[in-house]
């Protein structure tokens, strides 16, 4: 009977730290995503994951033909955050 109670008593912590380590992993992954979309946001000539075409034509007219490039988050550019949080 005692044995049993330990066993829920350990299983009990058990549940209760990966509880922790879940909020734990969100709230990291929530990090992520917010510093990638200021990344993306932030890069409006050229970045890593969109490439530099933006920054060789941004004397020109460019960004007026391709608007997208300006400002665009898209999800296809995401590499490290894959949960949409809004």
């Amino acid at each position: 009977m005692a044995e049993e109670s330990h066993k829920k008593g350990e299983l009990s912590l058990l549940l209760e730290h990966q509880r922790e380590l879940r909020e734990q992993l969100q709230q990291c992954e929530k990090l992520i995503f917010d510093k990638e979309s200021e990344y993306l946001e932030s890069t409006d000539y050229g970045n890593v994951v969109r490439g530099w075409d933006g920054y060789i034509d941004r004397y020109t007219c460019a960004l007026q033909a391709r608007p997208h490039l300006a400002h665009a988050c898209m999800h296809a550019h995401r590499c490290h955050s894959l949960l949409p949080w809004l």
